[in-house]
């Protein structure tokens, strides 16, 4: 569905504006800034590491386990700042995909996809693999609630019990 979505906005915006906004691509080499080309496999590394932070900092901020609960506007703002940073360092990098299809539908509508655009897609995926997997190892494992008897029998699960 959300592929759908973004083609979709392209589409129209494309129809409206005559051109399509947010297409991404690496970084070409400026002999005159001595600036060098970003690599395939650097653009992959990067979105990797881009998505990667958006991921970790989804999961903490809405980590129900978590003794420390935030207000119901901080995760929303904790996000966008993420989302913000992640684009001031991957927009003169990758373009900042961090969203398949963020990265790939622009380019798909305005017939701009290029040999190596399987890195919006591909980054984005293995991140979000390896920051489900790494926090819940790593960083939820601390955040396992645990059980306690109550005076009945009856195990009763109690909340935010830190284990070691």
């Amino acid at each position: 569905m959300q592929f759908l979505g973004g083609a979709l906005a392209a589409a129209i915006w494309f129809l409206l504006n005559g051109e399509v906004p947010g297409l991404v691509s690496l970084r070409e080499a400026n002999v005159a800034l001595n600036v060098d080309a970003v690599s395939p496999w650097q653009g992959l590394l990067l979105e990797i590491f881009g998505t990667l932070m958006l991921v970790y900092l989804t999961l903490a901020a809405t980590n129900e386990a978590r003794d420390m609960r935030v207000s119901s506007y901080e995760v929303p703002l904790s996000v966008g700042i993420c989302v913000f940073v992640v684009h001031l360092v991957l927009v003169p990098l990758t373009g900042c995909g961090i969203n398949p299809v963020r990265g790939l539908m622009p380019s798909v509508i305005a017939d701009d996809v290029r040999d190596y655009h399987w890195i919006y897609v591909v980054g984005p995926l293995i991140a979000s693999i390896i920051g489900a997997f790494t926090y819940e190892l790593i960083f939820s494992i601390h955040y396992k609630p645990g059980y306690v008897a109550k005076d009945n029998g009856n195990l009763v699960l109690s909340n935010n019990i830190a284990h070691s």
